[in-house]
């Protein structure tokens, strides 16, 4: 790789890593709107100090270990920005393989119909209401909800069998 290749890496490291840390200020009220184009440009340059610094001393591991150590303050605080910023951290979706049914979350109604592992593989659930009792006086319903999420939230998915 070539030294500009090297420091465009570090320049768009060190804007992406400010831009997140900014991003987490102005949510929790620490950085107002107007202060964070200053905010952000200072930022980015003491990203892009620690980034040459820990690039410099790449070669010998007791200086990098130096170098990011003392950076861990810096990394806590990034920490502590964004759990007290009232962002939602969201999770990458878990791995749901094909064929692997999902786990029923409260009472689960007789054994696990066919259908219900690959449509959940798809959509990458992994917890499941049984709504199947239901179905007698409401057969309208999902026969199975998506479980797992976030309480009042209104984005679980129904599940059906596919009748086509």
């Amino acid at each position: 790789m070539s030294n500009n290749q090297n420091l465009g890496i570090r320049i768009g490291a060190a804007g992406h890593f400010a831009s997140r840390m900014i991003a987490a200020a102005v949510a929790s009220g620490q950085v107002t709107y107007a202060d964070a184009s200053k905010a952000f440009a200072d930022l980015t340059a003491d990203c892009f100090e620690t980034l040459n610094t820990i690039e410099d001393s790449y070669s010998t591991p007791a200086a990098t270990q130096a170098a990011v150590a003392g950076n861990t303050a810096a990394v806590q605080e990034l920490h502590a920005m964004t759990q007290n910023s009232g962002n939602t951290i969201v999770a990458p979706a878990p791995t749901v393989v094909a064929g692997s049914m999902p786990q029923v979350v409260g009472e689960q109604h007789g054994e696990l119909p066919a259908w219900l592992g690959p449509i959940c593989a798809k959509y990458g659930i992994t917890k499941v209401f049984d709504n199947r009792p239901g179905l007698v006086d409401k057969p309208t319903r999902p026969h199975f909800r998506q479980a797992g999420l976030p309480a009042g939230s209104r984005d679980a998915k129904g599940l059906w069998p596919d009748t086509k």
